[in-house]
């Protein structure tokens, strides 16, 4: 018997995220015997990118049941039965930490629809479940909702027992665990279900706080490391302490690094280094001298000033740069060298331009700095099939991400930044990103401010 499992969540890692719909089909390998599907009451705010993906909003689960109203029914349905997902360590971990929430154990054999398709169906050009699915001509009626991408696992399932048979496809049931004796240490997380890919791992002590966070290529591996006493020093520090473990997978390593040192910024884990402070933010100034000159200049923060800026030397670079577009006299800025050079300016130092129309090319200089339409954006692995990595750097200073659906159409680098909705607000990720890309890579990257298309990930 199956229990074919899609949920929906409020987005993010376990730890911090909650389930907002959930449906299950049992079947018996032949057809479908009972369904059951429900919106469910996370008890926390959807985020609006969560609910531009899903249709599901804060209004809609008000007055849904909580996961512990529906959990007997869904202890019914699939017990007994193997529990099936499209990226099954997703929605088992789900659902396996909201009975850990309740004091309930919950455990079942698991199938990965993923893992299957790759065998019993080589060559296809993703294994996402709606790219995989508009392949082989599986309709899917309600994408990112859980009754629809559930249905359509069953049918992928069904598509798949039909061509290979029960005996070939339930050798891909998972059920015991080569961790056995660490497992043992850990309340909740068994490592078997820890996926070998990048993310931010937490280890945690008896009372569920971080005692340490970092950001990994290998997230079992490391984990595996830690309970070993195979990690070092730290490792050696916190391993009597180790209680649990949690996980956040990213796809991509930049990202996981970068949210690693977010993580540590907020909850602060006794054994790692806090992050920077905030550096001091510059700006480009605007001051009228007594000859009626507006003088531009780099500045910290206060009234009259466009930016912000990470660094001094990121506005003053800007200020240059602005200086020669706009055709603007270096004597009249903060700027050592008070010579303009030949053909750089429009000779208002020299007395051929008076001060009214210099100023208007002054103001729409330092405008241009406050539309912060500069910058470059990452673009790098998800967490499964076609899903893609976006993170935002601006060029004042400053870092965004999010996940989007990677598309053969190609993006508009404003539709791009769009997906960028997560900002970091740890003061040194612009300096932890552009220190990861001098000696590693991604998948691709756009200089943002051009108006480019960017063709399909």
């Amino acid at each position: 018997m199956y229990a074919i499992i899609d949920i929906e969540t409020t987005g993010g890692g376990i730890r911090w995220s909650r389930i907002t719909e959930i449906a299950i089909f049992v079947h018996d390998g032949q057809q479908v015997l009972e369904s059951f599907s429900s919106l469910v009451n996370p008890g926390m705010p959807i985020p609006y990118f969560i609910s531009q993906l899903t249709g599901i909003t804060d209004e809609m689960v008000q007055h849904a049941p909580t996961f512990e109203e529906i959990a007997p029914q869904i202890e019914r349905l699939t017990s007994n039965c193997i529990f099936v997902a499209h990226n099954v360590q997703f929605d088992y971990n789900f659902v396996r930490q909201e009975f850990a929430r309740m004091g309930v154990t919950y455990e079942r054999d698991r199938l990965c629809t993923v893992r299957l398709s790759r065998h019993f169906l080589p060559g296809m050009l993703s294994y996402s479940l709606g790219r995989l699915c508009e392949e082989i001509n599986i309709p899917i009626s309600a994408r990112h909702r859980a009754a629809g991408d559930a249905e359509a696992t069953v049918k992928l399932l069904e598509r798949m027992l039909l061509q290979s048979g029960t005996e070939q496809i339930n050798a891909f049931v998972s059920s015991g665990s080569p961790f056995e004796q660490l497992n043992k240490r850990l309340k909740s997380v068994k490592l078997e279900d820890v996926p070998q890919s990048s993310g931010v791992l937490y280890l945690l002590d008896a009372d569920d706080k971080p005692l340490f966070i970092e950001g990994t290529t290998n997230l079992r591996r490391r984990a595996v490391a830690y309970l070993k006493n195979k990690a070092g020093k730290v490792g050696k520090t916190i391993l009597p302490k180790i209680a649990d473990i949690w996980f956040e997978e990213t796809g991509s390593n930049l990202l996981a690094i970068l949210l690693a040192n977010e993580r540590i910024f907020k909850e602060k884990p006794a054994h790692n280094k806090a992050p920077a402070a905030a550096p001091i933010r510059w700006k480009i100034t605007a001051t009228e001298g007594a000859d009626g000159f507006l003088y531009l200049g780099v500045a910290r923060s206060g009234e009259g000033e466009w930016g912000p800026f990470a660094t001094r030397k990121l506005a003053q670079d800007k200020l240059g740069q602005l200086l020669g577009q706009f055709f603007l006299c270096r004597r009249y800025s903060n700027f050592k060298s008070t010579a303009c050079a030949p053909a750089s300016c429009l000779k208002a130092c020299q007395g051929s331009e008076q001060s009214d129309t210099y100023n208007k090319r002054a103001l729409a200089a330092i405008t241009a700095t406050g539309s912060q339409a500069a910058g470059r954006l990452l673009i790098d692995k998800g967490r499964y099939g076609n899903e893609r990595v976006v993170i935002f750097e601006k060029e004042q200073g400053g870092v965004s991400w999010g996940y989007f659906e990677g598309s053969t159409k190609g993006y508009t680098e404003d539709e791009l930044a769009a997906q960028a909705v997560n900002p970091f607000k740890s003061g040194n990720a612009t300096a932890i990103l552009r220190r990861f890309m001098l000696k590693n890579s991604v998948q691709k990257v756009f200089s943002y401010g051009q108006k480019v298309v960017a063709a399909g990930f």
